[in-house]
């Protein structure tokens, strides 16, 4: 497949882990008499099949286990309803009745699969779509199956390290059993870091950390008597839940400090704890039992993202789906999933805790074969690729029917017959299966079409072109498949006639295993099962079959508090026995936990589905802790994260902290957002998660449905959720440079539709969409551009989302529209303040048609009379006669891949809307704006708190100094800042916070131009006014940083620079003033050249602060930009450099830095789009400087054209070399070159 870098990492991993593989394998056949000589023996692959011992390699093995469980619940839960609900059949009729498709209308059930609609339509429960939810002790590994073949995918990044290779579709979240619980910046953290298997959980009695094991123990979930006792020294002991509670307390203690209350400790604990949660003890803080809920809580939401990214985001409703929990912790969580995401089924087999095991000995076995192919779908073109699918066909049978080796060898397809049980006859049940991986003409998107499923006999004589007549493939319409899914995926076509390209053939052969079957267990005492059973036992479940069930009671802490609880264990229930909740079902490798309001039932084969009601409880980002009131932090709103001023006018007053001794949290310095939505810790960080997966989603469409390789492959692009002021409220991890800049471009079109010239055009109204790019409108340079969406309810915005684009042509003097030579904004292409690209729904293509082609024209008289289109050799005409000129810039050079990721960016912002909505319908809107507002009060405080231990530490070191000067005598060292009366001086007596911290700094750009830093932090407040004053002019030139720019930077150093994760938001600007001068470098005039600001003095800004902080050495400087191309297409990359190093690091070598972390192109889709061949592509070995911690080396990157194009590059350090800190050495300057090829031309 096209992509040699992860096509190269692949068989490095397979490099690696194959030999360690084949080792383990070697030794586990030997252990067996004549090493199991005649016994067939096979491993489960990463794509769900099975592979003999001898075929079974490293890069198969990934997903191995993941994978059984995948199998596992597709063949266990899949149709479930048919084969094993006898006698249930009312259990989860009536729930599932009124949750399937609740809250859609048809239009969003058309999204919906086929099967999804069909059920819904038919009002039956049979055929339902399965989520696999398999949690174990470190991770969370969730799939999707909706019948047929498994969901794959052909490349996937696994630790870092992209794998392309077929895999089942399986998503990993870092939340387990063993995920570490902490308090950090005023939110409740569950992961990622794990404690481990050793020491493992505090309650392992290893001395470990608290997890979420820990937590499920204090809250009754986990059962230290039906567990088995190998803990402690001599491995005798229970689980010690008193050394969690102890833990626990002393995390509740830390976090009702941060927020404010008391210490409520032990709280809550036995029947005192219990009377005092209903009267004044509410008052005192979160008991140990809520701390502990509000972490289960915090896990929930997170395994819950991937599970929405699964369904949600690829355009299926999540709540039509049966939910199948397996893993040793999974089904103690699952009621509260379920009820989370609308599921109205839960699914456990009875050997959950082994289900991934047990689906291995399921799975089928699988040989595939793939080649490329490089030909064209059409009528001329397929009559060969299927032919050589036919080939590969008989190829994949013989190894599968007659045991020999298969699959010939391409990788992904290597496979050999045997293994799992062996077929009648050898052919019995054998399938095969044709997939063409197509794609247009143009694009790197590639989808797989399936035909269906063969199963002619491979002993049918091969054709001389083509396929059989009988063969299913040979008159399936792979094009017309292709184009539909391509439309159902990505929300349109390509019009035009782009050709439809084969990029590779594949084959898939599949033959049945039937190692293991399920059986039936014993009913129920009482009766044949159905609806009476089912009424009679919920009414008491023990009624029926107490003797037998053998109950007994236990307490267990639920969102409603302490509750007696029913035990049972699975070997003791029979098939009809309903349970309601709550209740705990063990089944000895499991905890199977009902939650009150739910209801379980045991089917026929022994295993448990759960009724989860529809409005059994709040859903997790919806509850308040039934048991006392949540503590307010203080009040809080959206205005707190308002816009630094980019003025010299002072900032607002703020409150000093109490007196501590620590560093003190500051205080919100707004008022509340709304008295009735009180701040609580636990649900500030589920909002926080839910606001990030759904500006994550919107990254993921817009990836999916856009067509430029600068979006789809090189990942330049950014998404974002605004507060109804433009605030930033969350982002994907997305490109810095966007992020940080793109609050002004919202608040810009904000106050133009709303309060200024735009209401005299009719203002904003629901279905608009807005798009601009110019730098006076919050925009960074004109190729990023920049739709926003306004969210409206009740005529009102509410909310706006908007997405950032890097669009390689948008016309201007060179292609690429990013001319190195640019002394103005009218030479980089088309420029955008606003526009209404969408209008009441409608797409205005013919006028952003209009404005992206439409090009400038400029007339003028050139000094002593002559010609010339001016530096850089451009393609804009200009013509000189009597010393008059024309200079005309061209419009956008590649309209229709504009058009289309336009309307890739509209599609981005409406699944934004789609979540925000289902979100306000969830939680009421007042609380999701009230929280929208807490997340950026929380990122305020973080950043208040860094910058007071920042200026303490540097008045202390200035202290230092100063009395190891013998110089300044005893006296007291004073100074004052003329401009600001800020006193900078320290008292020899001792460091006050009183006083101010001045920490300053500057460089300068190749041509000289000054960028010079002051920052002035009072701790007392934790405010800190960046002063830029005294910087360089704005420049003739195109390295002038719009405003927005160097907001951006200085908002990802502020974020870089908390030790500890936050969100990037509007709230880490809270505690800034900015001045800039105006008509400098960093605030340039509306006319001025921006385009090589944004890449080049954004990275200079950077670098500058971080030194002036002392917290890094300077980085590459630059973003290193190639564009390339001709009249008809243009190309665009950053390439990669050296970071520089830090007090306790080394500097990366060869990576994207700071203000940009795209991706460069991958070299085969470079050399396949355009003209060019990459010659080399390495490190520069001895770039990084010397130093105790040298800095990372840069790139060497040389590219050979193979026809005429108009090159450019935009760079810097190539005259003054990035500079170490703290004696670190300096570092050799970048260089650039033209070197000359000679090429012969024929004719």
């Amino acid at each position: 497949m096209v992509r040699i870098v992860p096509r190269g990492h692949t068989a490095c991993v397979d490099a690696y882990l194959t030999p360690a593989i084949r080792t383990y394998v070697g030794k586990f056949l030997a252990g067996f008499d004549s090493g199991l000589a005649d016994v067939a023996v096979s491993f489960m692959r990463s794509d769900g099949g099975l592979t003999p011992a001898q075929a079974f390699t490293g890069y198969q093995a990934i997903l191995s286990g993941p994978a059984g469980g995948v199998v596992g619940f597709a063949r266990t839960t899949f149709e479930f309803e048919v084969r094993e609900m006898e006698g249930l059949e009312g259990l989860i009729s009536d729930v599932s009745s009124s949750s399937n498709g609740s809250n859609r209308n048809d239009k969003d059930k058309e999204k919906d699969d086929p099967a999804d609609a069909g059920t819904a339509a038919a009002g039956t429960l049979r055929c339902r779509p399965v989520i696999g939810f398999d949690m174990g002790g470190t991770s969370t590994d969730v799939s999707r199956y909706a019948g047929g073949a498994y969901e794959q995918v052909l490349e996937t990044t696994t630790a870092g390290i992209t794998i392309q290779a077929p895999q089942l579709d399986i998503n990993t979240v870092a939340a387990g059993g063993g995920s570490r619980l902490f308090f950090e910046s005023g939110m409740l953290r569950v992961g990622p870091a794990s404690v481990g298997a050793h020491p493992g959980p505090v309650c392992y009695r290893k001395g470990g950390q608290l997890a979420v094991t820990d937590a499920n123990l204090l809250l009754g979930r986990v059962l230290p008597g039906y567990f088995p006792a190998i803990f402690g020294p001599n491995e005798d002991l229970p689980l010690d839940d008193q050394a969690a509670r102890e833990a626990m307390a002393e995390l509740a203690e830390e976090v009702n400090r941060g927020m404010g209350g008391s210490e409520g400790g032990e709280r809550g604990d036995g029947e005192k704890g219990e009377r005092e949660r209903e009267g004044a003890g509410k008052q005192g803080g979160m008991s140990v039992e809520e701390v502990a809920m509000g972490f289960i809580r915090v896990a929930n939401e997170a395994m819950c993202r991937p599970i929405r990214e699964l369904t949600e985001a690829r355009g299926h409703e999540t709540s039509t789906h049966v939910l199948a929990c397996f893993g040793g912790a999974g089904p103690q969580h699952a009621c509260a999933i379920a009820r989370s995401l609308g599921i109205s089924t839960v699914f456990v087999h009875r050997l959950c805790g082994i289900l991934s095991a047990y689906g291995m000995g399921l799975a089928d076995r699988v040989v595939e074969v793939q080649e490329p192919a490089a030909e064209v779908c059409d009528g001329e073109s397929m009559p060969r690729v299927l032919e050589r699918a036919w080939r590969m066909e008989v190829q994949v049978r013989e190894a599968l029917c007659g045991g020999g080796k298969g699959g010939g060898g391409k990788q992904g397809g290597e496979g050999e017959g045997g293994g799992g049980g062996e077929t009648e006859g050898g052919a019995a049940g054998v399938w095969t299966q044709m997939l063409l991986n197509l794609r247009y003409d143009g694009t790197d998107t590639a989808l797989m079409v399936e035909a269906p499923p063969s199963q002619t006999p491979s002993s049918d004589a091969l054709p001389s072109a083509g396929l059989p007549g009988g063969h299913p493939a040979a008159s399936f319409d792979f094009l017309g498949a292709f184009k539909r899914r391509f439309e159902r995926e990505f929300g349109f076509d390509l019009q035009g006639a782009r050709r439809v390209l084969v990029d590779d053939i594949r084959v898939k052969g599949v033959a049945p295993s039937g190692v293991l079957q399920q059986t039936d267990i014993p009913r129920a005492q009482g009766g044949k099962g159905g609806a009476g059973v089912v009424a009679g036992v919920v009414a008491g479940v023990v009624a029926a079959g107490a003797a037998e069930a053998e109950a007994v009671q236990h307490r267990v802490y639920f969102e409603g508090g302490w509750q007696q609880t029913t035990v049972y264990r699975l070997e003791k229930l029979r098939w009809g026995h309903v349970v309601a909740g709550p209740a705990v079902i063990l089944n000895g490798n499991s905890t199977v936990v009902v939650e009150p309001g739910c209801r379980a039932g045991i089917t026929k084969y022994g295993n448990i589905v759960i009724a989860v009601p529809p409005t059994a409880h709040p859903t997790g980002a919806e509850a308040v802790a039934a048991n006392a009131e949540p503590t307010s932090l203080g009040a809080a709103s959206a205005a707190a994260s308002a816009a630094a001023s980019t003025t010299t006018a002072p900032s607002q007053p703020l409150p000093d902290p109490p007196a501590s001794p620590a560093v003190p949290p500051a205080p919100p310095s707004v008022p509340p957002a709304s008295p009735s939505v009180p701040w609580d810790v636990v649900r500030l960080s589920i909002f926080g998660n839910r606001f990030m997966g759904i500006a994550e989603q919107m990254g993921r469409t817009l990836q999916r449905t856009a067509i430029s390789t600068n979006i789809k492959e090189r990942l330049d692009f950014s998404c974002a959720l605004f507060s109804p002021d433009g605030g930033l409220v969350a982002n994907a991890p997305h490109v810095p440079v966007h992020l940080g800049a793109m609050s002004d471009t919202v608040r810009w079109q904000l106050g133009y539709w709303v309060r200024g010239e735009g209401v005299r055009e009719g203002g904003l109204n629901e279905g608009d969409v807005l798009v601009t790019n110019h730098p006076c409108a919050g925009g960074s340079h004109l190729p990023d551009i920049t739709v926003v969406t306004p969210v409206f309810r009740e005529g009102r915005v509410i909310f706006f989302v908007a997405s950032r684009g890097h669009h390689s042509e948008i016309g201007g003097s060179t292609p690429g529209s990013m001319p190195p030579f640019s002394r103005s904004i009218w030479e980089e292409g088309a420029a955008i303040r606003t526009m209404k690209l969408v209008k009441g729904g409608v797409f205005q293509e013919e006028a952003i048609r209009e404005v992206l082609l439409k090009g400038q024209v400029l007339e003028g008289v050139m000094a002593g009379g002559g010609g010339g289109g001016g530096e850089g050799g451009g393609d804009g005409d200009a013509a000189g006669e009597g010393g008059k000129f024309v200079r005309r810039v061209p419009g956008t050079r590649r309209i229709e891949d504009n058009l289309s990721d336009l309307r890739a960016q509209v599609a981005a912002n409406r699944r934004g809307i789609e979540l925000i909505g289902e979100l306000v319908e969830e939680c009421g809107l007042e609380t999701v704006q009230a929280y929208m507002g807490y997340v950026q009060v929380n990122a305020e405080q973080v950043v208040r708190r860094m910058l007071t231990r920042t200026a303490l530490k540097h008045l202390e070191s200035q202290k230092q100094a100063s009395q190891e000067d013998d110089t300044l005598g005893e006296g007291q060292k004073e100074g004052a800042d003329a401009e600001n009366g800020e006193q900078v001086g320290v008292p020899m007596g001792g460091a006050s916070e009183d006083q101010v911290a001045v920490l300053q700094g500057e460089d300068r750009m190749d041509d000289g131009s000054l960028i010079r830093l002051r920052i002035a932090i009072h701790p007392s407040s934790g405010s800190a006014h960046f002063d830029f004053s005294g910087t360089s002019p704005e420049v003739y030139g195109n390295w002038n940083a719009p405003t927005a720019v160097t907001t951006a930077a200085i908002i990802y150093c502020l974020r870089c620079l908390v030790d500890s994760d936050i969100p990037l938001n509007q709230g880490c600007l809270a505690p800034i003033r900015i001045t800039l001068p105006l008509h400098s470098l960093l605030s340039p005039s509306d006319t001025a050249a921006v385009v090589g600001g944004n890449v080049l003095t954004s990275q200079r800004v950077t670098d500058i602060i971080l030194a002036t902080f002392a917290a890094a050495a300077n980085s590459q400087g630059c973003m290193n930009n190639l564009t390339f191309g001709d009249g008809t297409f243009g190309y665009y990359e950053t390439i990669a450099g050296g970071v520089g190093a830090g007090p306790t690091w080394q500097g990366e070598d060869g990576v994207q830095s700071h203000m940009t972390n795209t991706r460069i192109t991958d070299p085969e889709v470079l050399e396949r789009r355009y003209p060019v061949l990459l010659r080399r592509f390495r490190l520069r070995q001895g770039s990084g400087g010397g130093g105790e911690r040298r800095g990372g080396h840069g790139v060497e990157r040389e590219v050979q054209f193979l026809r005429p194009a108009t090159v450019s590059m935009l760079s810097e350090r190539r005259v003054l070399a990035p500079n170490g800190a703290m004696g670190g050495g300096y570092v050799p300057s970048a260089e650039a070159s033209w070197p000359k090829f000679s090429c012969e031309e024929e004719g």
